[in-house]
């Protein structure tokens, strides 16, 4: 599915269907990496008000929770593109070549 990190390859090697798509794939994709970065942000934030771990070891816990949710966000990218692309082509509604 993947060409690079990033980028994807024009059609599925294997079953062709287009994987370019329209503004709204690359949109769910962007949304369920989000999800997941939100989800990584809200089970650590629980984490701090329960244990006082961030606080603890003297950080500022808001700031911490948004930096360490970035990297989380960007690496579940792939994995999200492949479940949003994976969702289109079980409704049918990814593009076949």
């Amino acid at each position: 599915m993947f060409r690079g990190f990033y980028t994807l390859h024009d059609a599925c090697p294997v079953c062709a269907t287009r994987l370019e798509g329209s503004d709204g794939a690359w949109l769910g994709g962007v949304a369920i990496g989000y999800l997941f970065g939100a989800l990584f942000a809200f089970g650590l934030g629980m984490v701090e008000l329960r244990w006082h771990a961030i606080r603890d070891a003297g950080l500022d816990p808001l700031w911490t929770i948004a930096v360490l949710s970035l990297p989380i966000t960007a690496l579940a990218y792939r994995p999200a593109k492949g479940l949003w692309f994976s969702l289109l082509y079980l409704y049918g509604l990814a593009g076949e070549g």
